[in-house]
């Protein structure tokens, strides 16, 4: 018995990234390359108003896809794969995605950290504080209903949201046109 718990420590230890590849701050890092062992210091708690200032005041030239999603959301969920391909597809210098989890603050742990390691993702998430979301949901998108999946599509000054599920090829159309039209 002591041997078998030995050998799952050794095994899982031995996938966790080389403290060398990691700079965290706000925004972190993306990761690239799958296996990213997510601890709760890699996903601090931010509020609303710190997610806005880090993507949606920004004016670098990066698009920006800001989804708003959470574990227990099917829909939000089954979109995932395609905001981890545009991920994997693109340089974080052209496009960045953003998937601001809106789980409760006391299932991070026991929930949110588990699913991301699970499903290996590897685009930036962010975990916000929701409560209060009849004074904060407004000041991403006036039209947002609160539901979600939800996302802001950002380049320069130009935003497109869109409430409900995406998938990649309409993903990719919002950027077309925003583009097209700054």
């Amino acid at each position: 018995m002591r041997f078998l718990l030995l050998l799952c420590v050794i095994l899982s230890t031995s996938c966790l990234p080389d403290a060398g590849e990691r700079s965290w701050g706000f925004p972190n890092e993306s990761r690239s390359g799958g296996n990213f062992a997510w601890t709760a210091a890699d996903l601090p708690t931010y509020t609303p108003d710190e997610v806005i200032n880090a993507f949606l005041r920004r004016d670098d030239g990066v698009v920006y896809i800001i989804n708003f999603w959470a574990t227990w959301c099917a829909p939000c969920v089954q979109e995932l794969p395609d905001f981890e391909r545009i991920t994997a597809e693109y340089p974080e210098q052209e496009i960045k995605v953003v998937l601001v989890s809106l789980d409760r603050v006391r299932d991070k742990e026991t929930k949110l950290l588990p699913f991301l390691r699970q499903h290996n993702i590897i685009s930036e998430v962010i975990h916000m504080d929701s409560r209060k979301s009849h004074i904060w949901i407004d000041k991403f998108a006036p039209q947002w209903s609160g539901a979600i999946p939800a996302t802001i599509i950002k380049y320069r000054d130009r935003k497109a949201f869109h409430e409900g599920g995406l998938s990649y090829s309409r993903i990719m159309n919002y950027i077309n046109e925003i583009k097209i039209h700054s």
